[in-house]
């Protein structure tokens, strides 16, 4: 679907890119909704305005404010007021940032499993099916190869259930962005961590080599965790994933703080695993090994994409009444302890293969000179020809992923280590009987 007719986008309240604000600056060329509930938006609207000022001067993007009482609407209403600002809006709508818990459109078997569905925002054409009027869609049907999605979506849920709390931690989290896009917690380097047993050495290296190539205009380092002495020359974490326990993922997260870091696991929304060995995010849940300690870690990743089942839920389970506090991408979004910003993961079980794994399209949109943002390699990834079909990856017909916290991150240059900290980190890998390897 096209848009159409040239007037200027239906804003509830405002239109936030204001002349006054960014006079002398460029025009927009695009435009980006935040969707908010008219309870939330009093309590964050000078902080909403700084997060608009830096992405309409670092991206050239505009944004628009739908201000509502979004919490109480149907799914129904919510795609159709976004299709209406999508038909009417110049410059063109791209995409939509959802701003605490909206309502969202959701697919499976009530008495099985239920995830939520960005399509359904995304796709303003597919035809939607809820055959028993449950409120849960059993299909989808579009063709995937004649009709792009329309815009693309990021979601910020916070881990919390009640609407105070909330709140408290959406303006929490507007602030962290604020200093991210200040440039005040840039991490470092790359993180691959391989476990369980469904990538071989050619995956690994695949990626390797698409990491590197990613980050190679910038100083800084991917690691990949294997162990010392074992396979030399090579690279198989796979091949011995029995050794790979918790507390070497824990290890290996806390070594500093990453500027991104990819994890291929097995997974549900509430944290990693593999053979029984799980690492969640939070406590006293029943396949818990070792709890993610926020507050021990470097500081995480500010960037983390997950090929793990389930990893992106932000619903925190996959039954019909979400828990959001158990969320594994809500909690490091929005702890004040991690300086994580942007997550992408499954929203459903899936079945990835090798081809369609290596997210080529997302991890591309994060080259620091390529004039992109993740939320557009993501948007890529939704209409590239490997997942064509009913939904992304499509091998089951039930996968579904999910960008949740801020779509605008790429990479960045960072602080080089001085040398005591260049030791330091020797020290730590070391100490850990872990080797870093790969093509140079």
């Amino acid at each position: 679907m096209k848009p159409r007719g040239g007037t200027v986008c239906a804003v509830v309240i405002f239109w936030l890119v204001a002349t006054s604000v960014y006079a002398g600056q460029p025009a927009a060329e695009k435009t980006v909704a935040i969707v908010v509930d008219s309870r939330v938006y009093p309590h964050i609207a000078d902080r909403l305005q700084k997060y608009v000022g830096a992405i309409r001067a670092d991206y050239g993007v505009g944004c628009s404010t739908l201000v509502d009482g979004f919490y109480d609407m149907k799914p129904e209403a919510i795609r159709a007021r976004l299709r209406a600002e999508y038909e009417q809006c110049r410059p063109a709508l791209v995409g939509a940032i959802m701003v605490g818990p909206i309502p969202h459109a959701l697919r499976g078997d009530p008495k099985a499993v239920v995830y939520p569905t960005p399509l359904y925002y995304e796709d303003f054409d597919a035809e939607w099916v809820d055959r028993d009027n449950d409120g849960v869609f059993e299909e989808v049907r579009t063709d995937r190869r004649t009709n792009a999605t329309e815009i693309w979506t990021t979601w910020w849920v916070p881990p919390v259930n009640d609407e105070d709390g909330q709140l408290h931690l959406i303006a929490g989290f507007l602030d962290k962005l604020e200093r991210y896009h200040r440039g005040e917690m840039t991490g470092r380097d790359q993180m691959l961590w391989f476990s369980g047993n469904v990538f071989d050495v050619e995956i690994c290296e695949g990626w390797t080599v698409l990491l590197k190539e990613t980050m190679a205009p910038l100083d800084q380092k991917l690691y990949i965790w294997c162990r010392v002495g074992q396979d030399e020359g090579t690279f198989r974490p796979n091949k011995r994933r029995e050794e790979f326990s918790a507390t070497d993922f824990l290890t290996a997260f806390g070594l500093q703080t990453w500027q991104h870091a990819h994890i291929v696991t097995h997974g549900s929304p509430r944290g990693w695993f593999w053979d029984g060995t799980g690492v969640v995010a939070a406590a006293n849940e029943p396949e818990s090994t070792v709890v993610l300690d926020l507050a021990a870690l470097a500081g995480a990743a500010n960037i983390i994409t997950t090929s793990g089942c389930s990893n992106g839920n932000f619903r925190g389970n996959l039954s019909i009444t979400p828990d959001y506090s158990k969320s594994l991408a809500n909690r490091l979004l929005f702890s004040p302890d991690t300086v994580t910003v942007a997550y992408w993961g499954s929203a459903s079980p899936q079945s990835t293969g090798g081809f369609a794994g290596y997210c080529t399209e997302l991890i591309e949109s994060l080259k620091s000179d390529g004039g992109s943002y993740l939320a557009e390699g993501y948007y890529r990834m939704r209409n590239h020809d490997y997942s064509w079909g009913t939904q992304h990856y499509v091998f089951r017909g039930v996968d579904e992923k999910i960008l949740c916290g801020d779509p605008f991150v790429r990479y960045h240059p960072a602080p080089s280590r001085t040398p005591q900290e260049e030791a330091a980190l020797a020290e730590k890998i070391r100490a850990a009987r872990w080797t870093v390897v790969g093509p140079d």
